[in-house]
């Protein structure tokens, strides 16, 4: 059997490969969802995706002619990477715009629910209804929202004398503002999707440390507010929150600009790398133009293990959160790229000088 001839002048080329796409692939795939998540509507993340292959489209044939022209090739490689990492990484500091999750308590003979209908005439992703009502885990898992809401001065006799907290029996224990903050149970089975509305059928509520019934009789009024919530299941929470910014004042706040700074910033940078890396890769090949593929496929290896790597790993550390907790991909993307700067540092690259 042969000996396995390993070329160790093309090692930092497949590790490179390996370690850029291994350390863009965590945040990339995410950055829709994300910019969702800070508050911007499917319209604002569809309009700066259809800027940013454009920007990746001019950079490329640019940065090509200042590294030939200038002979940088490696020099502008090594500044693209840092220029591709640190702007995704400060994206994690930018907050969100202003939003709120606002549901309806209905409190009646028999059961008690919250519903959330969307304004407007707009319908809900169908996509996360579908995982929220026919989620594997609803028979054992039981939903917790964190519920403020307007309560008129007649509920709270109901509170009294119907859901036996006595403490509220007294009107001068009634809080101030009129707001009834409780913790409302609900199962996962028993969520619903009607007529484009979500109904989240009620178990019970915790309130000022008391297990409640949340039992209104039919003789009386119907027990109806509006209520701020903030559930234990980022889906439900994705899926009731709204914005209160209008699409076309976006455009006004520093948290668009910043988002899409970074983004351009990045995409320049992923676009650079891309372009002069594979440039370099084909110099140091030199009249053997056929093994790129078996560089290049370092890449798609990369890719693939640390895309899934970092799924799972926002589950894991958004489990039982309002929200997603992507913090973890973006020190990922920072570190891996951190490695393949200077992996690439010790590239064996010498540019051929071009001949005007």
């Amino acid at each position: 059997m042969g000996n396995i001839e390993v070329n160790k002048k093309l090692l930092p080329m497949k590790a490179h490969y390996f370690l850029f796409n291994a350390g863009t692939a965590p945040v990339v795939p995410f950055m829709p969802t994300l910019v969702r998540q800070l508050g911007f509507s499917t319209v604002i993340v569809g309009t700066i995706y259809t800027v940013l292959p454009i920007v990746g489209m001019l950079v490329k044939p640019l940065f090509g002619i200042i590294a030939d022209r200038f002979q940088r090739q490696k020099l502008l490689f090594l500044l693209f990477q840092i220029l591709s990492a640190v702007p995704f990484f400060l994206i994690m500091f930018i907050p969100a715009i202003p939003q709120e999750s606002t549901v309806s308590f209905h409190c009646h003979e028999g059961a008690s629910d919250l519903r959330y209908c969307p304004p407007n005439g707009t319908t809900i992703d169908s996509c996360l209804t579908d995982r929220i009502v026919n989620d594997p885990t609803s028979n054992s898992t039981l939903l917790a929202c964190q519920m403020d809401c307007k309560a008129e001065p007649w509920m709270w006799e109901t509170i009294c004398t119907y859901w036996k907290v006595e403490k509220y029996c007294d009107a001068h224990n009634i809080p101030t503002d009129n707001r009834l903050r409780m913790t409302g149970l609900v199962p996962m089975n028993h969520i619903e999707l009607l007529d484009n509305c979500l109904f989240f059928m009620l178990k019970s509520a915790e309130l000022d440390g008391n297990q409640v019934p949340l039992y209104c009789p039919a003789n009386t009024t119907d027990f109806r507010t509006s209520c701020q919530v903030t559930c234990n299941n980022s889906d439900i929470m994705e899926a009731v929150t709204e914005t209160k910014i209008e699409d076309s004042e976006a455009k006004r706040l520093y948290q668009f600009w910043l988002l899409f700074l970074f983004l351009i910033l990045s995409w320049a940078g992923m676009a650079v790398v891309v372009s002069v890396g594979d440039a370099i890769c084909f110099d140091m090949l030199g009249d053997r133009p056929h093994l790129y593929g078996n560089q290049r496929l370092w890449g798609s290896i990369g890719w693939g293990t640390f895309s899934l790597l970092a799924g799972f790993l926002v589950d894991h550390f958004s489990n039982g959160k309002a929200s997603k907790d992507y913090t973890v991909v973006f020190y990922m993307t920072v570190i891996i790229i951190g490695v393949d700067i200077l992996v690439s540092s010790k590239l064996k690259h010498t540019q051929n000088k071009t001949v005007d």
